[in-house]
């Protein structure tokens, strides 16, 4: 009998009324939907007690909203409010859970955190003795690293209009690593498929107004159909990459992408044989001092919005009015600190760790090389949003994610600060 048990369940969660989309700025509620949107949920327990992933195709969830389902979750089903993930997607067509360019879908928060709770005990009641393994793959055509190198010395990201004379080249690289965690019950059937890729789900631009699941939605749907079991998307550290900003931003394209993402996460799957029986959660928080705003960009802010404006829609990125309204809630703030969680989990040999924002690739790929015998992974939106965490240098040298507010919100060396809290939270597990 393994010491492993294991329970997973999926659930609709689209709205079935218009609602502000989170991800883009734009200017009306949604005009119906193109494919549902969905929360899934694993549940692992061994000696030690439960815990709890839930994957959601939303693009990010405030803290307090996260802490409401995590303690809604942790009444219903009585998993630890410490050993719970959620995680969202980052889907940038799902309702605004979060409201950074638009009011916040309170009422559909509301009934999602009782809707979450109750998918939650679906899982843990269908848990049963399981084994786990994990493997990994690449998949390259889906995220390419966002920033460039121009020749008068800025940063411009892939979406801007820049001449091929000006280009120098991509100021970093993306990581194509698809890690997948498959977990069988005992008589052979799948339970779920746990997999991690660090991308941004934007394939529907800031023009377009329907409900999506985007590219994470038609690959969870495939494997499904084909390996049977839940398939909860997890996403990596994807801050600095993004889709190619001027192709394949169609219906065509999304499924183009969950197709590709699909077949590797299944080609990886099929060669796994689970036989681990091991899990392991482990908690971290600390505390990152605030990003530092100097006067002269406080002054710009405060210049731009005095200026009159109105809604509107943005296809990519934002424009100086959101940056300067990014800056000023973060003075508005007042506070000179934030508090971070991170959650270590360890299934089927497979390591995660948990961060409530966007860490840049770059940190992502150096908190992976923290254990090089071991499969890590970064599950990046997860129990909360802090927003953008860029590098040392990308602050430096500027850009979309460098701006207070929009880009980073915290200490231009929290870079640091995670990676080793990653290491400390990682030996524990």
């Amino acid at each position: 009998m393994s010491a492993l048990k294991a329970g997973a369940a999926r659930a609709d969660i689209t709205p079935a009324y218009p609602v502000w989309l989170d991800g883009n700025p734009r200017d009306h509620k949604s005009e119906g939907m193109h494919d549902p949107i969905s929360a899934r949920t694993l549940v692992l327990e061994n000696k030690d007690g439960p815990f709890a992933l839930l994957s959601l195709d939303l693009c990010c969830l405030p803290e307090d909203v996260a802490d409401a389902m995590r303690r809604r979750i942790a009444e219903r089903t009585h998993i630890p409010f410490e050993r719970q993930v959620i995680a969202c997607g980052h889907i940038h067509s799902g309702p605004a859970t979060y409201g950074y360019f638009c009011p916040r879908e309170q009422e559909y928060c509301d009934r999602l955190i009782q809707e979450l709770a109750e998918l939650t005990k679906r899982a843990r009641d269908a848990a049963r003795p399981a084994h786990a393994g994990c493997g990994s793959g690449a998949e390259f055509t889906i995220s390419e690293y966002r920033r460039f190198y121009l020749t008068d010395g800025r940063i411009a990201m892939n979406w801007d209009t820049f001449s091929p004379e000006e280009l120098i080249g991509p100021a970093g690289v993306m990581d194509p690593e698809v890690g997948v965690v498959r977990i069988d019950a005992l008589d052979g059937k799948t339970i779920a498929i746990l997999y991690n890729h660090a991308g941004h789900p934007n394939t529907p631009p800031g023009t377009w107004f329907q409900v999506s699941a985007d590219y994470p939605g038609v690959a969870s749907a495939a494997i499904e159909r084909e390996l049977g079991g839940v398939a909860l998307f997890t996403n990596g550290a994807q801050g600095s990459v993004d889709i190619p900003a001027f192709r394949e931003r169609d219906w065509a394209g999304m499924e183009r992408k969950g197709a590709w993402l699909a077949r590797e996460v299944m080609d990886v799957a099929r060669q796994i044989i689970p036989s681990d029986d091991s899990l392991s959660v482990r908690q971290s928080r600390f505390s990152v001092a605030i990003r530092k705003i100097t006067p002269e960009y406080l002054a710009w802010a405060q210049e731009v919005l005095a200026r009159p404006s109105q809604p509107h829609t943005i296809r990519d990125g934002v424009d100086d009015t959101l940056y300067a309204r990014a800056c000023m809630d973060l003075v508005a703030m007042g506070r000179s600190s934030f508090d971070v969680e991170m959650i270590g989990f360890r299934v089927g040999g497979a390591a995660f760790v948990s961060f409530p924002g966007e860490l840049f690739t770059e940190i992502g790929r150096r908190i992976k090389a923290l254990r090089p015998e071991k499969r890590t992974f970064v599950v990046d939106m997860a129990n909360g949003y802090l927003g953008y965490v860029p590098t040392r240098r990308a602050v430096r040298e500027g850009g979309y994610e460098s701006h207070p507010g929009t880009g980073s919100r915290l200490e231009e060396k929290a870079d640091d600060l995670i990676v080793n809290e990653a290491a400390k939270l990682l030996e524990r597990l």
